[in-house]
């Protein structure tokens, strides 16, 4: 694997001797290993950017230090992708694409083309209708649930619910006693991530005024809080793509690695070959809805 580190990544040449950026983004309780297979897939091609964005999320510190805001996650991020000197082809998972989201509303000059992968805008759902209210009290139910177990002193307790909400109500006894560990040790973190997600305030119509190629994904076997998120933004963003991984979950970045890639590879190509964005056709391309 190459050019993972977000800080020390080097240009990838490609033909006409262009070095172009691409930066993912990972989730809540991940690290930047997440895209590791994603990053193998570009690298002849693109120079990939991918930073851990907390402390103690991977095996390297963070550059934004360990108890960044979503709001200092997306500055310090900002700042990375101006350094690139061109617009950058933006990539966020779960809580990486509630960041991602926010670059692309408020620096939309440093977004060449965006994907969110069931990006964690939970706050959309409250200004929605009763059904989308349910899965909001939903989810601030497990918000309360890990912030308590931290509090309490409980983190592994915390953390169990989470996990067994996005992967199966067993998922947490199933995994290595030092993966439960270092998940145990990020539960503060989650809690926090919680709250800046719930906390934030952009109506659903901002997502209007994403002008930059943007590419949804989804996998039908997720939670339906994260699926209905995504549908409402696909149902705003007037030509964005909406792929669905048939089989996969929440983690279909991981689980799901070779769809995801290759999805996220014909996007950005297309969105750096200059196409339009078309209109969402639920009848197009392999794995869009009802594939």
């Amino acid at each position: 694997m190459r050019n993972l580190d977000f800080d020390r990544a080097q240009p990838v040449s490609v033909p006409g001797g262009s070095a172009i950026p691409i930066a993912a983004l990972h989730g809540s309780a991940a690290s930047a290993r997440q895209w590791s297979k994603l990053a193998a897939h570009l690298a002849d091609d693109f120079r990939f950017l991918a930073p851990d964005m907390y402390a103690g999320a991977g095996a390297a510190a963070s550059p934004l230090g360990g108890s960044a805001s979503l709001q200092a996650r997306a500055d310090g991020i900002a700042a990375t992708l101006e350094a690139c000197g061109r617009p950058v082809h933006l990539i966020g998972h779960s809580a990486g694409g509630v960041v991602a989201a926010k670059i692309a509303l408020c620096r939309p000059d440093l977004v060449a083309s965006l994907t969110l992968i069931e990006p964690v805008l939970f706050h959309l759902l409250g200004a929605a209708g009763v059904e989308e209210k349910k899965l909001l009290q939903e989810i601030e139910a497990l918000a309360g649930t890990v912030a308590k177990a931290e509090a309490e002193g409980n983190p592994a307790l915390g953390m169990a619910h989470f996990v067994n909400f996005w992967n199966g109500p067993r998922y947490w006894t199933t995994l290595p006693a030092d993966r439960r560990i270092r998940l145990a040790a990020q539960c503060g973190q989650v809690a926090d991530d919680f709250a800046a997600t719930i906390g934030e305030t952009w109506p659903l119509a901002d997502a209007r005024k994403l002008a930059m190629p943007v590419l949804l994904m989804m996998g039908l076997q997720s939670q339906p809080v994260a699926l209905r998120i995504t549908e409402m933004l696909a149902e705003t963003i007037s030509g964005a793509r909406l792929i669905v991984v048939p089989y996969g979950g929440h983690m279909a970045p991981v689980t799901h690695a070779a769809i995801v890639n290759s999805a996220i590879a014909r996007h950005v190509r297309m969105a750096e070959a200059g196409f339009a964005r078309p209109a969402f056709d639920p009848q197009g391309e392999v794995g869009q809805r009802a594939a």
